[in-house]
């Protein structure tokens, strides 16, 4: 398989030479960033072909202010479209996608902000014959535009050598672990998004895309931050920073009693995926493999394992190296294993409740 840390944009594309491209752009009651947003897109020195908007129900005055935006801006082609319904946000960006003309659609959201070069630096990269999706990091900021620390790729674990591995053909294995690519920074090719349709509704758009880029071989990298990710209450998905320390201490003090919300999602898509015969064998024997492992430390969780057994698993999944693989190594080990010492006295109280009946 082709080395893809070689794969770099020969030149960076200037605005004198324009590659025509969308933008899908949702908004649900956005009106409090969402002129900064269509700003930075006004702003870049390659300006888009189209913007399509589809609002999903806004109930604020974010309409109001995209038409007003458009008619102060008419050199920027906004087509604004508006659900009669509210579809959800993986089904609206399926239908601003479908509604995109071009050939490099670019994906965005409402609240974020745009560096002037991202389309011109990001298109460079797109315009290579095998890259079918690309993503950048992004820097984080509050909701009063204050700089955030760490970067974005830091707060979904996206470090050195998981980069590599994605760089150099191993990008279905990163992405088996967890999800690294974020909506607000991906770039992609209409026809491979197209074929990539319908969006499993459980599973975000972002990540199915990127799966399916990365089983063609055709994921790519950006190690540039080309955006602004705005951090706040109001983001449908987030991306929150936890330090190592933070981990730890909560892995010994503070078990939890439920996995975050994409694990549940990628249980599900793994199930679906190892029947998908577009994935090769050893791959979809690989996920297998994990969603075993992530079925045992649910049940873990959820105290539905025997504690003599269930360190037995502990031990033999550790040797085998899916806890670091597909885990946070040690801290997940300690995770469970304390789990299941601190489920053994309500399966001896359990016990000896049945016994009495």
């Amino acid at each position: 398989m082709a080395d893809r840390m070689s794969l770099r944009p020969e030149r960076i594309l200037s605005d004198t030479e324009p590659v025509p491209y969308s933008v899908a752009l949702c908004t649900y009651n956005g009106a409090r960033f969402i002129e900064q947003q269509l700003q930075s897109i006004a702003d870049q020195h390659l300006k888009p072909d189209e913007v399509v908007i589809c609002d999903d129900g806004s109930t604020d005055n974010t309409l109001k202010l995209i038409e007003q935006f458009s008619q102060n801006n008419p050199y920027l082609n906004i087509r604004l479209f508006r659900n009669s319904e509210n579809l959800g946000y993986i089904a609206n960006f399926e239908q601003a996608i479908k509604l995109c003309r071009n050939e490099y659609i670019f994906l965005s959201d409402q609240d974020d902000i745009w560096v002037p070069e991202k389309a011109a630096i990001q298109l460079s990269y797109m315009l290579a014959p095998t890259t079918l999706l690309s993503f950048s990091n992004a820097a984080r900021i509050s909701d009063r535009s204050k700089a955030l620390n760490p970067d974005l790729w830091s707060c979904v674990n996206f470090n050195d050598l998981r980069q590599h591995q994605l760089c150099n053909g191993h990008s279905l294995e990163v992405l088996s672990r967890h999800n690294v690519v974020t909506g607000a920074t991906v770039a992609f090719r209409r026809d491979f998004s197209l074929a990539s349709m319908p969006f499993p509704r459980c599973y975000p758009h972002d990540a199915w895309l990127a799966l399916n880029a990365a089983l063609q071989n055709g994921l790519v990298c950006i190690d540039q931050q080309l955006i602004q990710y705005r951090q706040h209450d109001m983001n449908t998905l987030g991306a929150h920073y936890i330090s190592p320390l933070h981990k730890a201490w909560r892995a010994l003090w503070k078990p939890r009693d439920k996995f975050p919300k994409d694990f549940y999602q990628r249980l599900e898509i793994f199930s679906q995926l190892i029947e998908d015969q577009r994935f090769p064998f050893d791959f979809r024997e690989k996920l297998a493999t994990v969603l075993r492992f992530q079925t045992f430390r649910l049940a873990v969780i959820e105290q539905r394992t025997p504690t003599y057994e269930g360190l037995k698993e502990v031990l033999n999944w550790s040797r085998h190296g899916l806890y670091y693989s597909h885990g946070a190594g040690w801290r997940s080990i300690l995770t469970d294993v304390l789990q299941l010492i601190r489920s053994m006295p309500y399966r001896v109280i359990a016990r000896c409740n049945s016994g009495k009946k």
